[in-house]
């Protein structure tokens, strides 16, 4: 089974290793609420793949104009109100379920450059790899690989597929249809694919990337917590791993490399049991800051 990598900072390590101790073998990573990712089209994108794919279905059935089920899901007054929503119920612990995902990126790249200076600190920060087997066991967690809107992703064609089903089985029995409570009609579409799918949908220029996307399953009693980052406070939750996914630490290209190897087993020498299972080695890229 592979590695997955999440490239991140000093600091957010220590934070991610802030409660480990050797008698309680788990770390910490920070699920970042999904409108404070860094990609501006996050959810937009697949919302409106949703609606190209409602649009076909309905040009396809030759179904009226006045009776299609997009003009009513996807009005402007009805995706303002969604909007609003997802970002109100995902900052309220009890309803938080019901709001927008909170995220963990993990990237398929092994010490990749542009991964290196978008998110590992301008390659002085660290990558940490994890084995995806054990990561999938982990509970409270949806792991799923991102596809990106080009037909060229064989992933994103499948997905765009199975979005056209879901629309296609709502025009299966049209009588019920036409009787069924709107907004009822709206909540269940738009679940399916808000859930299930647009997470996991991202914008072809970040397929550098490679991202494999964990999603934090809350539940009523989730604690939302908050970070400072860019000048703006970040929701996020917390999920608990267990040291045993985690079984490479690799230091960045233009990281000191011979005194941060150093302080990394010394951090981690009090915290973690058998600290030589895990691997810490250098980036081999070549580059200078």
């Amino acid at each position: 089974m592979s590695l997955l990598y999440h490239y991140t900072s000093i600091d957010a390590f220590m934070g991610i290793f802030g409660n480990c101790t050797k008698a309680n073998q788990k770390i910490t990573m920070w699920a970042t609420h999904s409108m404070y990712l860094n990609d501006p089209t996050e959810f937009k994108l697949g919302r409106e793949i949703c609606r190209e794919a409602l649009s076909g279905v309905e040009k396809e059935l030759d179904i009226p104009f006045r009776e299609r089920l997009s003009n009513k899901i996807y009005s402007s007054e009805e995706m303002h109100h969604q909007d609003v929503m997802a970002q109100v119920y995902s900052t309220i612990p009890d309803k938080i379920h019901w709001g927008m995902p909170y995220v963990i990126s993990l990237s398929q790249n092994r010490d990749n450059l542009p991964m290196w200076n978008t998110y590992g600190r301008n390659g002085q920060g660290i990558a940490l790899g994890f084995n995806e087997y054990r990561l999938l066991q982990t509970e409270g967690l949806e792991i799923k690989k991102c596809c990106y809107n080009t037909f060229l992703d064989e992933e994103y064609k499948a997905l765009y597929l199975r979005i056209r089903d879901r629309w296609q089985s709502l025009y299966k029995n049209r009588d019920e249809i036409e009787q069924s409570n709107v907004c009822d009609l709206v909540y269940d579409s738009v679940r399916l694919t808000f859930r299930d799918e647009m997470p996991f949908i991202k914008h072809y220029g970040y397929q550098y990337e490679n991202e494999v996307r964990c999603i934090a399953k809350p539940c009523q009693n989730t604690k939302i917590e908050y970070r400072s980052a860019n000048n703006m406070i970040i929701p996020y939750i917390g999920r608990q791993i267990d040291i045993q996914c985690l079984e490479q630490i690799i230091i960045g290209p233009c990281a000191d490399k011979e005194r941060v190897k150093a302080s990394l087993i010394s951090y981690l020498y009090d915290k973690v049991k058998n600290l030589d299972r895990i691997k810490i080695i250098e980036s081999e890229m070549q580059y200078r800051w």
